[in-house]
């Protein structure tokens, strides 16, 4: 089940920074210039109409338009002024940096309270250092739980203790990670 959350995910990613894909061609142009300009050798539009992605007049629409929307940028070889060469702009490099993470990463957490694959945030008021350790070991002991990797940062004598509370819960030591934290005074 986990693979659809990740599916649905990266699925809202591109519905979101991807929608400029409406053809084959544009899938195919922006992988080949991204391809190519990885390698460090920027793809020539000689080498683009070589590559048979479609017709040239296809090529140079699809092209034109990529251009237009800023993902494609163009500039004439240091080597040699005849030839063009095509890169990916700044704007598509971060977009795609964005969706490999999000394709390499583990699938969000599932909600176990609503069921949903949307990750949660917990917020909790307590009125003393017992309750604020407990809401604090309940949170590490269900994110351990559900096999995620947590961090504690927390000053020595606040580490003792919650590691104390939760010590009955944790299940693997390598899912918790412990920092220790600078204790300050607040003044209003």
């Amino acid at each position: 089940m986990r693979q659809f959350e990740k599916l649905r995910a990266l699925r809202a990613f591109e519905k979101q920074y991807l929608d400029f894909f409406s053809t084959v061609e544009d899938h195919h142009l922006i992988g080949e210039i991204g391809y190519h300009q990885a390698k460090g050798k920027p793809l020539t539009l000689k080498q683009l109409f070589l590559l048979d992605v479609g017709s040239v007049a296809t090529v140079q629409r699809r092209l034109r338009r990529l251009k237009e929307l800023g993902l494609v940028q163009h500039r004439r070889a240091a080597n040699d002024r005849r030839a063009v060469e095509l890169t990916l702009s700044p704007k598509c490099v971060r977009i795609f940096a964005k969706y490999d993470a999000l394709m390499s990463s583990k699938p969000p957490a599932r909600d176990a309270a609503r069921g949903s694959g949307e990750p949660t945030h917990v917020c909790g008021l307590c009125d003393s250092d017992a309750g604020s350790r407990n809401l604090l070991v309940t949170f590490l002991a269900q994110g351990l739980k559900r096999g995620d990797t947590c961090v504690l940062v927390a000053p020595a004598e606040g580490q003792k203790e919650t590691l104390a509370a939760l010590h009955h819960r944790r299940q693997a030591d390598s899912q918790l990670v412990v920092r220790r934290g600078i204790t300050r005074s607040m003044r209003c």
